[in-house]
């Protein structure tokens, strides 16, 4: 059985300008690695990591 492959670049039409944005904004910052777009995608998901659930299993 063939599995098409996903293409994004509708998606990525459809955002582009947010995403362009985002990641010109990263490297004008040269934040790359824990910069403060990944403390905003990681900190929902500790917030709402049950208690007794480590750091590393949740990534």
């Amino acid at each position: 059985m063939k599995v098409p492959f996903g293409d994004l670049s509708r998606q990525y039409k459809k955002y582009k300008k947010e995403f362009d944005s985002i990641i010109s904004g990263v490297f004008e910052k040269g934040s790359f690695i824990l910069g403060e777009n990944v403390t905003r995608f990681e900190s929902p998901m500790i917030r709402n990591a049950p208690d007794n659930l480590s750091f590393l299993e949740i990534f």
